[in-house]
């Protein structure tokens, strides 16, 4: 009987329903926060998409006009055009399917050495035009220790692009970018080492309260929303890749003339030859 008795008890409470676990439910406050920056992000994107193809229906449409009378450099300067704004497009549409990539896990990261000073003046030798442009002094100091890392190479160009693509955009007329490094222990693997890439403009800056929401999916720095221009996707993916290589980056205030610094900070060897996006560290 007692047997039965237990029996018919477990039943009974079998037969109660399951209180549901527990979940963190987001405050009504940060919801509204979140699709404000999402309502921002997409008004911005679609501005973003509708520009660059404007400028291809528009010059086009003049070439179709005047292809029997205009003259041969008028339509080269169309074409151009055409090319710039086909490029624009295709390089806002490669930054949107590379942060899908990367929050969905989907990239896979082939770890080398590289010379970290090589990666950099690659990325540099692309912006020269850019750079004369505006009129810009860039400086590398060069350390007295190794700067070779173990690191997935186009990934972390990518990263030196975008990161150089930004101080160039907010850097004012004869103004300079600075390039320094520092080694430190690896505070998650005492037989390591990280080295760390500061770079460092001279430029608008970034507004109190926004060094670390510029790295946000659907933020943008308010300074980015009065002219100067951009959809804030580099500086995510750049924090993404940075994350799937176990280092993390960090936005400062330059405390020599204004401007900002954005630290890279890496460690020196890899756990793995290969692998998808780790979580990131703290």
């Amino acid at each position: 009987m007692k047997n039965r008795a237990g029996s018919a008890k477990e039943r009974k409470q079998a037969r109660q329903p399951k209180e549901p676990p527990e979940t963190d439910i987001p405050s009504p406050s940060s919801t509204e926060e979140l699709l404000r920056k999402k309502d921002a992000f997409l008004a911005n994107i679609s501005h973003e998409l509708r520009t660059p193809m404007h400028g291809i229906l528009s010059f086009s449409r003049f070439g179709m006009q005047n292809v029997q009378s205009a003259p041969r450099e008028k339509l080269a300067r169309y074409f151009e055009q055409i090319n710039t704004s086909a490029n624009r497009l295709m390089d806002l549409l490669n930054d949107l399917l590379d942060l899908s990539k990367n929050a969905g896990g989907k990239h896979l990261y082939h770890f080398q050495s590289h010379d970290l000073i090589d990666l950099i003046n690659a990325v540099v030798l692309e912006f020269n035009a850019s750079i004369r442009e505006k009129q810009l002094s860039l400086y590398l100091e060069r350390p007295a220790f190794p700067v070779t890392l173990e690191c997935d190479g186009p990934k972390i160009r990518q990263v030196i692009s975008n990161l150089l693509t930004n101080a160039i955009k907010y850097s004012y007329p004869g103004g300079s970018i600075l390039y320094t490094f520092h080694r430190h222990p690896d505070p998650d693997n005492p037989n390591d080492e990280c080295l760390a890439l500061k770079i460092a403009d001279e430029g608008i800056g970034i507004p109190h309260g926004e060094l670390e929401t510029i790295f946000d999916k659907f933020a943008q720095s308010s300074y980015s929303q009065t002219g100067a221009g951009g959809t804030g996707l580099g500086l995510a993916i750049s924090r993404e890749i940075i994350h799937a290589h176990r280092g993390h980056v960090r936005a400062e205030h330059n405390p020599a003339g204004g401007g900002a610094v954005f630290c890279v900070t890496l460690p020196i060897h890899q756990k793995e030859a290969n692998h998808a996006p780790t979580a990131a560290r703290g």
